[in-house]
């Protein structure tokens, strides 16, 4: 008999099953029979209950099979089983459905009324099979309380047929967390509970791909030499990396010595031997040389500045000391003019020669005056 297995969190491509993997799988069956086997914990309300109305609406006859967990939406599409069989370590949880909201007052009112109309669609169907339907009032009990059934009680109310004969893989499947989601929430596409062994795997094969991206990343490396391009893997070029003379690094580099501008690179065996610093003494002398002129001339200017400051100041003084001496010298010739007069009381004549001052022509008439005196 033809199998689907329906296991993880329902509407998830990548850890569990999926409404269009399903029906690849129905479609692909040529059989009048099917064996679905579930062990979920649940998962959107609306992709499990196409898979109900799929599996139920197929014109085969279903078989299913409950052989780990069948909790929340996934015990729904359980429900579509002409037969419906459990293992006796499995069991179900039935609950309503909820979901992630925002929005306004209006807003929460409407998703509240929309949460109870599903959850109220989810239960009928429990209500299709004729013995669960005389057991409402319990069913009821245990779908507000979201309380698990275990396998003996699920065929007591119902819900199941009989005991699955072969459990010898049912006892350690993974449990799942219940869940039954209205909607796909906005910010979390794919929820669900992991074991530990889970996401070990999981963080594994990211850490895997973690390394295996930035070793892409940082592949085909090179160093330009005199004697043509080194390729290596990383980020530095050292002794004991393997190098290689194509930029794909399927030919190793030959033997011999390669250099650069700074550093002289010996390869042996593909593998680099050993790097020593480029001996270069001419132009570090150059530079060397420079940086004397350099410094020299800075001293230059600092004493030419110096020099500088001095004459100012020296150029200061002797203009003040100029200053100075015009000072007494306009202070002489007042005193000098101002007490000749006109000594004789004669009567001028015409205009007397305009007689130049000078400082000597002055000390020369005080001198004459005094001897006359």
């Amino acid at each position: 008999m033809a199998t689907i297995n329906i296991f993880g969190f329902i509407g998830s491509e990548w850890d569990g099953t999926t409404l269009k993997q399903v029906s690849d799988q129905l479609d692909a069956i040529t059989e009048n029979e099917v064996t679905v086997k579930i062990s979920s914990g649940g998962g959107y309300v609306h992709e499990g209950m196409a898979i109900f109305n799929l599996l139920r609406n197929s014109k085969k006859t279903v078989r299913v099979e409950i052989i780990g967990q069948a909790y929340s939406i996934a015990s729904v599409i359980a429900m579509a089983g002409d037969k419906i069989y459990i293992a006796k370590f499995a069991d179900m949880m039935l609950h309503p459905a909820w979901t992630f909201a925002e929005g306004n007052a209006e807003d929460l009112r409407k998703t509240a009324d929309e949460l109870d109309a599903i959850s109220k669609e989810i239960f009928n169907v429990y209500l299709t099979r004729s013995v669960a339907a005389s057991n409402e009032a319990a069913l009821k009990s245990y779908f507000d309380e979201e309380k698990y059934i275990k396998a003996d009680e699920c065929i007591a109310l119902g819900l199941a047929d009989g005991i699955l004969e072969d459990q010898a893989s049912a006892k350690y499947l993974t449990r799942y967390k219940a869940v039954a989601y209205f909607d796909k929430p906005k910010s979390q596409e794919n929820m669900t509970t992991l074991t530990k062994d889970e996401a070990k795997g999981m963080f594994d094969e990211f850490r895997n791909w973690i390394k295996a991206t930035f070793t892409t990343k940082h592949k085909n490396a090179s160093t330009p030499t005199t004697e043509g391009t080194l390729y290596y893997e990383g980020d530095t070029l050292a002794v004991d990396t393997a190098v290689f003379s194509d930029e794909a690094m399927t030919v190793p580099a030959a033997d011999g010595t390669y250099n650069t501008n700074d550093n002289v690179i010996t390869v042996a065996n593909g593998v680099v031997a050993s790097i020593v610093e480029q001996a270069n003494d001419a132009a570090k002398q150059e530079i060397a040389d420079l940086t004397a002129k350099l410094e020299a001339a800075n001293a230059e200017l600092q004493a030419a500045n110096a020099e500088r400051e001095t004459l100012k100041a020296e150029l200061e003084t002797l203009n003040a000391k100029v200053g100075e001496f015009d000072a007494k010298i306009n202070e002489l010739q007042n005193k000098v003019i101002g007490g000749m007069g006109n000594p004789s009381k004669q009567k001028e004549e015409g205009d007397a020669p305009v007689r130049k001052l000078t400082a000597a022509g002055i000390m020369n008439d005080i001198n004459k005056r005094n001897n006359n005196k």
